[in-house]
């Protein structure tokens, strides 16, 4: 799928993007307006027809008796899936901590702290278990171990067909984030980070 540089002219592309590449966006009427985070932190900004895209809240999902959220667990069973999510305090004495002065930016572990800023997590990633038709999928552990300040409540689950996308908007004002991690097939696919959630 071609990403334009300006809508007026459909022959200027900035990138190109592969099916099933997940992106924050703005509709305006038969275009979107795309922000596409790149692996050196820049963002590219251009646009796409909206009739080559599937949107997050047009795909499927599960009836509301089968997702059980609490302020630390959150546990769902869609499309073949069950997913059991925990949180836990944050206990710093756990931890390697260090913060900028200047920025403000936590590093936990040697890792940047998602969700916080110039003050230590309330909370943390426990575990996340997924299993796909009663097996157990591996998920690694770096996907989990940056995010703090976990909301369960704000957990939203899309799928289409053997693809489902978990998705959770944590922290709070600047420094709240959308993070969706991706299952196909029964194995974990990718996690995808969204600093700018209001986009």
């Amino acid at each position: 799928h071609n990403v334009l540089h300006n809508i007026l002219s459909t022959r200027k592309f900035c990138m190109r993007l592969k099916n099933r590449t997940i992106f924050a966006g703005r509709s305006n009427n038969n275009w979107v307006q795309v922000l596409i985070p790149q692996n050196n932190n820049d963002v590219v900004l251009g646009f796409i027809a909206s009739s080559r895209l599937i949107f997050f809240n047009q795909m499927k999902s599960p009836s509301n008796n089968s997702i059980q959220p609490t302020s630390n667990k959150f546990t769902a069973e869609f499309l073949r899936y069950s997913i059991h999510l925990e949180s836990k305090e944050f206990n710093q004495k756990s931890h390697s901590i260090r913060m900028d002065e200047s920025s403000g930016e936590v590093w936990i572990d040697q890792i940047k702290a998602w969700g916080v800023e110039a003050f230590l997590p309330r909370n943390n990633f426990h575990s996340m278990r997924v299993q796909f038709n009663g097996q157990e999928i591996s998920i690694p552990n770096t996907i989990i171990s940056d995010l703090y300040e976990i909301c369960f409540r704000t957990c939203n689950i899309r799928g289409v067909d053997n693809t489902l996308y978990l998705h959770l908007l944590n922290s709070d004002g600047a420094l709240a984030y959308d993070v969706v991690f991706v299952f196909r097939d029964g194995k974990f696919i990718t996690r995808w980070i969204n600093r700018n959630p209001d986009v």
